[in-house]
């Protein structure tokens, strides 16, 4: 049993070996500087514009999709009017209990 084991960790130790060897071996391409589009950059919240980093393994068109929002949940919340009035209904269902 502890023969079969060991032999079943060398065979999932090699096959991690395997996949970071093909992994960090395979070069994605990236853009230089004359393919580079002015789409290529993107604004902070003080509105500087600064070039956008990729990963060797992520293609230009998958970064240029991927949208992120911050979202102040509490603030959202506090202002959104439908969300107070459901919980003041659910507050009171919760006394009448």
């Amino acid at each position: 049993m502890k023969n079969s084991s060991t032999i079943i960790h060398i065979a999932l130790g090699l096959a991690i070996l395997v996949l970071y060897i093909l992994h960090f071996s395979s070069r994605g391409g990236q853009p230089t500087g004359e393919n580079s589009s002015p789409s290529d950059t993107i604004r902070n919240a003080s509105g500087k514009s600064r070039p956008i980093r990729r990963s060797s393994t992520a293609s230009p068109a998958d970064s240029l999709r991927l949208r992120i929002a911050y979202v102040n949940s509490d603030t959202l919340l506090a202002r959104y009017s439908y969300y107070q009035q459901k919980k003041k209904e659910l507050e009171a269902r919760q006394q009448q209990n």
